[in-house]
């Protein structure tokens, strides 16, 4: 036996080894090509309702010069833009409520000259603006509680020279700063737990030259930094869990060059890695709602690799979505997973791009009527 063919061998032992420790997937998921909104020529997912049935993002609105407009997709009914605020040119949706009724986002106000203003949307209401924090010029909101009483976000502040701050807000309260790290200049909040008790995001931190740090915040313990990777230069949270005691994010790992790593963190285990061996630069971008099931993207080794769509089980570590999904390759165009962006609360969903920046949707738990790999065609119109 030559050198190749001994290789070639072990690799595939390798392999098996470690597609049988994936977690099961229960029934053959299905594939769903997002599409386009009314024949325009992007699309951007960003967020998965808790019960998995709604993705909201970013399209270009073919209808309407390729604007961009934030938009409203389910596999049953497809496309809804969400229209513009007051006859902004753009607008953009982040995230929504668990049970996908309620979403919010950034839109241009056409009212405010052009400004950038977080947004609240639902049905009843349309597209309404939170306002801005003291005054100041602009804000921009990224997440909101399953519930959909609290939202959070960034805003200039007012009342520190229009310096970023990290906002929470409620109808009864508005919005509010949660302040900064150590009288640091900025803070940024990325995400809140179902509740809306716990804040998550990066600040710069004033005790260590602006360094960005992530955080997570509550009332009870205000702002509090999350620390680093193995003494890395900055850490950013992205996510958190149902009752904020897990958070995933990316942090410069020490132990790696500074190399931008996935990490893990809980009040008993502080910051982990969820860097996989033979693999380089990870971030994490979503997380269940028990905190077992976390996706992003990694790469390979080497600055000029492509960025691949990962998920990271407790069970199992990261995997490939191209290695653990059994859908064929020419279901998805030849295109492999590229990024991994949302999850629904149990797991069993999952919203990204292909390397070609086709947006998708993958179900795991599926009708028997469903066969694997099956592709089913979006409608672009909502149904009234």
């Amino acid at each position: 036996m030559d050198g190749h063919t001994h290789l070639t061998r072990q690799r595939n032992l390798l392999q098996r080894a470690r597609l049988a420790s994936l977690p099961a997937i229960r029934r053959p998921p299905a594939f769903y090509p997002i599409g386009t909104l009314n024949a325009g020529n992007y699309t951007q997912v960003a967020a998965l309702s808790g019960d998995g049935l709604v993705v909201v993002g970013l399209a270009a609105e073919g209808e309407d010069f390729y604007q961009p407009r934030a938009f409203r997709w389910s596999w049953a009914s497809g496309f809804e833009s969400l229209g513009a605020l007051n006859g902004g040119a753009y607008s953009s949706a982040e995230a929504l409520s668990s049970d996908g009724q309620v979403i919010v986002g950034t839109a241009e106000d056409g009212a405010c000259g052009g400004s950038d203003r977080a947004f609240r949307w639902t049905r009843e209401d349309g597209m309404r603006s939170l306002g801005v924090l003291n005054h100041g010029l602009y804000s921009q909101a990224y997440a909101v509680s399953g519930d959909a009483r609290v939202i959070v976000g960034d805003a200039a502040d007012g009342a520190a020279d229009n310096l970023t701050r990290a906002f929470r807000w409620t109808a009864a309260d508005g919005l509010r700063s949660l302040g900064t790290l150590n009288d640091g200049r900025s803070s940024h909040a990325s995400a809140v737990s179902a509740d809306g008790r716990v804040i998550v995001g990066y600040a710069g931190n004033g005790a260590n030259g602006e360094v960005r740090r992530a955080f997570r915040w509550s009332a009870e313990e205000g702002m509090c930094d999350l620390g680093t990777l193995n003494g890395g230069a900055f850490s950013k949270a992205t996510a958190v869990s149902h009752d904020g005691g897990v958070i995933v994010g990316v942090a410069g790992d020490g132990a790696a060059g500074g190399e931008p790593r996935a990490f893990i963190w809980t009040r008993q285990g502080g910051m982990r890695s969820l860097h996989a061996p033979g693999s380089g630069s990870s971030r994490a971008s979503a997380i269940s709602a028990d905190g077992r099931t976390v996706v992003g993207v990694a790469r390979r080794p080497g600055d000029d690799q492509p960025e691949q769509a990962v998920c990271w089980q407790l069970s199992s570590g990261q995997q490939r979505l191209d290695d653990w999904l059994p859908i064929p390759l020419a279901m998805r165009g030849g295109q492999s997973f590229a990024q991994a962006v949302g999850v629904s609360a149990d797991g069993s969903a999952l919203i990204g791009q292909l390397a070609d920046e086709q947006a998708f949707y993958v179900q795991f738990e599926l009708a028997d009527t469903l066969a694997l790999g099956q592709v089913v065609p979006p409608v672009q119109r909502l149904s009234a």
